[in-house]
């Protein structure tokens, strides 16, 4: 954290404080969007639960469904 705190210090020293606002805003929209386009992600199971959870649950859809 003291890290971090050194970090911040010295990019709002140097950038300023609404550039680094606007910088930190830009890069966190970009992960957001590069996250969103990731297949793997977009398929990745619901948290906490093993592969054999979720071809219980899809087999479970499939038959609801039916």
């Amino acid at each position: 954290m003291s890290i971090g705190a050194l970090a911040s210090g010295a990019l709002i020293t140097t950038l300023g404080a609404k550039p680094l606002v606007w910088l930190c805003g830009a890069w966190l929209l970009t992960l957001a969007l590069l996250t969103t386009a990731n297949r793997a992600v977009r398929q990745a199971p619901p948290a906490g639960t093993t592969p054999q959870q979720k071809a219980i649950s899809t087999a479970e859809t499939e038959n609801m469904a039916s």
